[in-house]
């Protein structure tokens, strides 16, 4: 935009402020940030994944109990088991609904 050069640095866009302009960070900050960004790249998409995961199961929740969602008794069901395979979480999830529904639950979801 007005007022700002670009410089790349470690292969990625970074602006650099001329003095007329609102101060960035430094290129040493910038580096520093964009270097534990490419090491832990692959930590990053793992919790992206794990996000997704969520949401996907929030909105499976929410479809399926319709009013009777309660979202902090999802979180609580969710977070309460600590760290699992997505695929156990899942399952979890699924028991749960099933359960606040009344009924038995399907766990394998190519069985649905």
């Amino acid at each position: 935009g007005p007022g700002m050069k670009e410089r790349f640095i470690g292969g990625g866009g970074v602006f650099q402020a001329r003095e007329d302009t609102i101060p960035l960070p430094d290129a040493d900050s910038v580096n520093g940030a964009m270097t534990a960004l490419h090491r832990d790249s692959s930590q990053a998409l793992g919790y992206k994944i794990g996000q997704l995961k969520f949401i996907e199961l929030r909105e499976y929740a929410k479809k399926e109990l319709g009013a009777k969602f309660d979202i902090r008794a999802f979180h609580d069901e969710v977070l309460g088991a600590g760290s699992l395979p997505m695929e156990v979480l899942d399952a979890r999830v699924r028991v749960w609904v099933a359960k606040q529904k009344g009924r038995p639950a399907v766990t394998n979801p190519a069985a649905r």
